[in-house]
């Protein structure tokens, strides 16, 4: 018989970063919150989300993890707490952790300063537990239904207590503990499901513990060196510190942010928070290092589905909008995830709710079809009459129109300001050109979906789909006058706002090669959108650019990826690196000053704006590192670039069942496949379709000059062009 599975471990309260919770089962378990007094100040662990001056590194399977705070900033800390420059603060406080078998946590509290330190134990959410201080170990007593368990915070410190508090109905204690400058506190948590706790290590012991942990995640992590150092830090440690836990669920996954997770009817912040593109591009993100934390991640987007099919907007424990959606990329990441980690066990669970999704945005409606109009095209909406019988304030005095451009993901986009309102079907009169090509992008992945489950019929029926609409929007949404996809009116204008979306039709496969160029001559115009900055969500000469605020004229991570594998499904890979740099720049720039994550930049100066610490964010380093390599549905697996702008080397990135390690440089490309040397070329070369067949390798090799490649050690010359090739592994 198996005992009892090893419990979650991690900073799983929203107001708690630096805390920790011991999972056992959903209901079972117990939290640790540290706070702080300095200069006056009571600092509560919600505020330390202000004071952040290390988004350290953070193991995906949560064996270590580290992150520090500045108390140096104002206090109290609060939404106008100034964003400092790492150099100019201080690591004030360190909060540190790592696993020591399945039962036991070791914890780190070091401080540069003097200042009382609070330890907090306590039931997180509203799980049930008695806790006691027991000398030197916090104490809590566990049910959840028939479980129990007993988990314990041991001090390794004999400093006496400067204070205790314990809550009336013992839900929670706290102590505090002086502590000098340079002084640090070890913490022991152990978890006893009733055959007796771990032995409690000694200071030595944990310290150690802490040092091989820290060590065996840097030697086993993605990293990235050269001109791009810390790329894959950028994304890895802050998308695993946005990991939170659906605790009725026992299922981990990553909301908008830390802080995203919106009120219950009570008015009290509801358990956990789900947005749907948000979502789907977190679980892209976390692919990078953890299948695992992809498919948690997948799963609690699915179970969010309603009845009627729809992948909401977002929503939560208690409550949520089945009355609207938001851009379904859905299948097109899943594709991309199957693709990157082999994990072919997702699409019995995607599609069937990917599918229904699908159908709902064309199902019949009050005066016709849901989302889709007479034209054939899509508008975005709002269906009123399944509204739920609460919804927080804002949704209850929000307009239908502003629904529907929640429902888009651009909330505030200068195009909606051209949409009216149609009452009868409850959507913009307008044909929306960034919907239309979102639908016809989910029906070509769809079908790459069913066609790798072994369903060709429905694979067949959704080509023909997107077929078509690729094909409407083509004739219907082009406008030939500025060489651009447009959003239409039902008088057959076309409406005068271009906006970086209006693009997208290019990442869905519509529009000949001429139309594309075209397309490419506006988005690479530095009076329209190209520039330092790039790219802004509206064009450069629209009025409501000069607004820089939300969707007004800033950069998002989520336009930028999406034009950026718009830009290299076209083949343009001069263009796709220069995108690639300029974000990468954009972010990583800030990331490496600043250790924030935002949520979006202004296309003026570059400076961040938004939330600090949004869980997208690391998308503009995600596009730097496709430039290594990456898997697409159209391009398969695909390996380096023609245009290379850094030196930098990608190592341990798991993509398609090994492990590679990708080095871009002007004078080349080497890719090393499962530590052995796989192919050097002697220029830059992009490889697609690369494919293997027992020993043999296949590929198509695109350079820009006659290049030497040598592919596991044999040598060949391919010109200038597109090149198939095959070579055998030696055994």
């Amino acid at each position: 018989m198996s005992g009892p599975a090893a419990p979650l471990v991690g900073a799983f309260e929203a107001d708690a970063w630096a805390g920790l919770v011991v999972a056992a089962d959903s209901g079972l378990g117990g939290a640790l919150r540290v706070g702080v007094e300095i200069g006056g100040h009571r600092v509560e662990p919600a505020d330390l989300f202000f004071l952040v001056h290390e988004v350290g590194p953070h193991a995906p399977d949560a064996d270590y993890a580290r992150a520090a705070f500045d108390l140096t900033l104002p206090l109290p800390a609060s939404n106008d707490t100034p964003i400092r420059p790492v150099d100019e603060g201080e690591a004030s406080l360190t909060w540190e952790w790592a696993r020591l078998g399945d039962g036991q946590v070791v914890c780190r509290v070091a401080v540069a300063r003097a200042m009382r330190v609070w330890l907090e134990a306590g039931a997180p959410w509203d799980w049930s537990g008695e806790w006691a201080v027991d000398g030197r170990a916090l104490t809590g007593c566990l049910t959840a239904g028939a479980g129990a368990a007993r988990l314990t915070f041991t001090r390794l410190s004999d400093a006496s207590l400067s204070a205790v508090e314990t809550d009336a109905d013992r839900r929670a204690v706290r102590v505090a503990i002086e502590m000098p400058a340079g002084g640090e506190l070890l913490v022991v948590a152990s978890l006893d499901h009733g055959a007796g706790a771990p032995e409690v290590p000694s200071s030595d012991a944990v310290r150690a513990q802490l040092v091989r942990a820290a060590e065996r995640y840097a030697q086993a992590r993605v990293v990235v060196d050269g001109d791009w150092r810390g790329l894959a830090a950028s994304v890895t440690n802050n998308v695993h510190w946005m990991v939170l836990l659906q605790p009725e669920r026992q299922r981990r996954y990553v909301p908008a942010g830390r802080r995203w997770l919106f009120p219950a009817p009570d008015g009290t912040r509801d358990h956990w928070t789900v947005f749907e593109w948000d979502g789907f591009f977190n679980a892209l993100l976390l692919s990078l290092e953890s299948p695992a934390l992809a498919g948690d991640m997948l799963e609690a987007l699915f179970d969010t589905a309603y009845p009627s099919g729809v992948l909401p907007n977002w929503r939560s424990r208690l409550a949520g909008t089945p009355d609207r959606s938001q851009p379904p990329i859905g299948a097109f990441v899943v594709a991309k995830i199957v693709l990157r980690t082999g994990r072919h066990d997702l699409l019995a669970r995607a599609l069937p709710v990917l599918g229904a999704c699908h159908a709902w945005w064309r199902a019949p409606a009050p005066g016709g079809q849901r989302r889709q109009r007479p034209s054939g095209l899509y508008a975005w909406g709002s269906d009123l009459d399944q509204l739920p019988p609460w919804v927080p304030p804002w949704e209850q005095t929000s307009t239908a129109h502003q629904k529907a451009a929640w429902e888009s993901g651009q909330d505030d986009l200068p195009n909606w300001d051209e949409a009216a309102w149609d009452d009868r079907c409850s959507r913009f009169a307008m044909d929306c050109v960034d919907l239309s090509a979102f639908m016809a992008l989910d029906a070509e992945c769809l079908a790459w979906l069913h066609e790798r489950h072994g369903d060709r019929r429905r694979a067949e029926a959704y080509r023909l789909e997107h077929r078509q609409l690729a094909a409407l929007i083509d004739s219907r949404s082009w406008d030939g006058a500025r060489g651009v996809y447009a959003d239409g009116f039902d008088d057959g204008r076309f409406s005068p706002r271009v906006a970086a979306s209006n693009f997208l039709p290019l990442l869905a496969g519509a529009g000949s090669s001429g139309r594309a160029e075209r397309a490419l001559d506006v988005l690479t115009d530095p009076l329209r959108f190209w520039g330092r900055w790039v790219v802004p969500t509206i064009s450069r000469d629209d009025p409501a650019f000069a607004d820089q605020q939300y969707w007004r004229g800033t950069i998002w991570p989520p336009m930028n990826y999406l034009l950026y594998e718009a830009v290299r499904r076209l083949g343009h890979d001069d263009l796709a690196a220069d995108l690639a740099a300029r974000s990468v720049a954009l972010f990583l720039d800030d990331w490496r000053r600043h250790q924030v994550c935002r949520e979006n930049f202004s296309s003026l100066d570059g400076s961040g704006g938004g939330q600090r610490h949004q869980s997208w964010g690391p998308l503009f380093s995600w596009i730097g590192l496709a430039e290594f390599a990456d898997a697409t549905p159209w391009d398969g697996l695909r390996f380096g670039t023609t245009a290379v702008t850094s030196s930098s080397t990608v190592r341990r990135l798991a993509l398609a069942g090994h492990v590679w390690d990708v080095a871009l440089a002007p004078d080349g490309l080497r890719v090393w496949c499962d530590g052995v040397s796989w192919l050097t070329a002697d220029h830059p070369v992009c490889l697609r379709h690369v494919e293997r067949t027992g020993r043999r390798w296949h590929a198509e090799v695109t350079a820009t000059r006659e290049t030497r490649l040598v592919l596991s050690g044999k040598q060949r010359r391919v010109a200038s062009g597109t090149t198939r090739v095959e070579w055998v592994d030696e055994p």
